[in-house]
């Protein structure tokens, strides 16, 4: 059995400062992303549901903020739908 989420999983909810940094330093993956960075030092990559995964303009209007956001985690990725500047 994987630890993936699942359609059925509850969503969890991170509180966190929205950020942008470099992401896969040193691999051909290298970029910039969106991140939430959590209180206590966890960073995930952000992606909104249903948003462009290269560059999606509301997550960059996200930058800076404190946010609430309910989702799933896959991996080092958060996939959300809504959130809430806190």
């Amino acid at each position: 059995m994987s630890g993936a989420s699942t359609p059925a999983d509850p969503p969890t909810r991170l509180l966190g400062r929205v950020e942008r940094r470099l992401l896969g330093q040193g691999t051909k993956s290298e970029h910039v992303g969106v991140v939430l960075v959590t209180a206590d030092g966890q960073v995930w990559k952000l992606r909104r549901i249903g948003g462009n995964p290269f560059r999606d303009p509301v997550l960059d209007a996200l930058e800076g903020e404190r946010v609430e956001i309910d989702g799933r985690a896959e991996g080092s990725g958060f996939f959300f739908e809504s959130w809430r500047v806190i």
